[in-house]
């Protein structure tokens, strides 16, 4: 093994012991970049991580359309099958900004459908409490079959889906983040008062990340090998 070939490769293992890795990464640096279905805004103000930092403003009311926190993404990379990817867990910053000094209790959801109306749905069974005199707060919500539970469908007296776990996380078509307090349900209970959100990924399991990381490095030898 060559100089060159070592240093590349021990370059390599600093990466992967120290790397902060996410498999699709939203910081609204331009748009909501698919997230909800154009309620929310990107903005940035002296409230946000920093006064620079743009960041997605939600405005929930306590009445229809925007009635709690919905946030939903059902685009590439942000769905699929989350076995082969090595999905772990969602990772955000958030900030509760209620003038009616609600805390909001968040959850992160993952279903076979565009939303929970039919199909199967999982939703985690412990909620984050983020409250208006926190500040900003980064929360991580774990998306593994021990911490998460089947949610009844949002129709009237609708029971849950017929789906197992390891069939939805296998074919995820849409993932939510939501203000809710049931752990049993995906959709969005009343909330009033802004939220803030930023930098929003998707964690890997270490040996995907590895994998990933290995795979260049084998890529970047034969080129220069």
């Amino acid at each position: 093994m060559n100089k060159k070939t070592l240093f590349i490769l021990l370059l390599g293992t600093n990466t992967l012991m120290n790397t902060e890795a996410s498999l699709a990464l939203s910081d609204f640096t331009t748009s909501d970049e698919g997230w909800g279905i154009g309620k929310w805004s990107t903005e940035t103000s002296p409230n946000g991580l920093s006064e620079s930092n743009p960041y997605l403003r939600l405005t929930p009311n306590g009445q229809k359309p925007n009635r709690g926190v919905v946030l939903f993404n059902d685009s590439s990379p942000w769905i699929g099958n989350y076995t082969s990817k090595g999905v772990t867990a969602i990772r955000f910053d958030v900030r509760n900004q209620s003038n009616f000094g609600e805390s909001i209790y968040l959850r992160a959801a993952i279903g076979n459908t565009r939303n929970p109306m039919g199909g199967t749905w999982f939703a985690s069974s412990f909620s984050e409490v983020i409250a208006p005199s926190d500040g900003w707060q980064q929360v991580e919500i774990a998306l593994t079959e021990g911490s998460m539970l089947k949610s009844n469908s949002a129709m009237d007296g609708g029971s849950s889906g017929p789906d197992t776990f390891e069939q939805v996380f296998e074919d995820v078509y849409a993932l939510r983040i939501i203000s809710q307090r049931s752990r049993f349900s995906s959709i969005a209970e009343d909330h009033t008062g802004d939220v803030y959100i930023d930098n929003i990924r998707i964690i890997p399991e270490p040996q995907t990340i590895g994998m990933l990381i290995l795979s260049s490095l084998l890529i970047s030898l034969r080129r220069n090998g």
